[in-house]
């Protein structure tokens, strides 16, 4: 089972594109190939069709700090892969390299998606919030080079209406009075 899952969002705001910072840390290794997958539990985040991998990073703290992992849009023998599945029941799979290294147990993965994504290239898209409130599931997955899941974990987010902020000044008028 996959730990400390959290998904920290630019903006909770309903129909908004907004960044995504996904954190989590394995329980078992990821093996060279295996991969990590983000998607909806059911219908909600919509992964848009120009989102790629030069909108994410993927950083992983085997315990010495965090390492920027290398991403393309398929991965190679040193070079992680991302295939994104677009619209409201769309994923995220990030496919580990063939020979570079895997990820050790006990790693802890961080996945930014967005404009904040600046590792390679500046990200450009993000993903958008549904168009009505509520709360959102999303489903992390490791797996192993065959697909079968090595561990898997859930976290929320809420999609809200914007609160605005006022303030009201009120004044007092001194009253003069002479006792009379």
């Amino acid at each position: 089972t996959l730990t400390y899952i959290s998904d920290l969002i630019g903006s909770s705001q309903p129909a908004t594109s907004t960044n995504h910072t996904i954190s989590f840390q394995t329980a078992s290794a990821i093996p060279p190939s295996g991969s990590i997958v983000v998607r909806n539990e059911s219908t909600g985040l919509n992964f848009p069709s120009g989102l790629d991998f030069g909108d994410m990073d993927l950083r992983v703290d085997s315990g010495s700090g965090f390492v920027e992992r290398t991403l393309a849009s398929t991965a190679t023998v040193s070079v992680d892969g991302v295939a994104v599945v677009t619209g409201t029941n769309g994923s995220i799979t990030i496919t580990l390299a063939s020979v570079a290294a895997g990820i050790p147990a006990g790693s802890t993965i961080e996945l930014l998606i967005g404009t904040h994504a600046t590792s390679g290239a500046v990200g450009d898209t993000q993903i958008i919030n549904p168009s009505s409130i509520g709360s959102i599931r999303i489903i992390l997955e490791t797996k192993d080079p065959g697909s079968a899941i090595l561990d898997e974990g859930k976290t929320m987010i809420a999609i809200l209406d914007p609160v605005g902020v006022s303030a009201v000044t009120v004044v007092t008028v001194p009253v003069l009075f002479n006792g009379l």
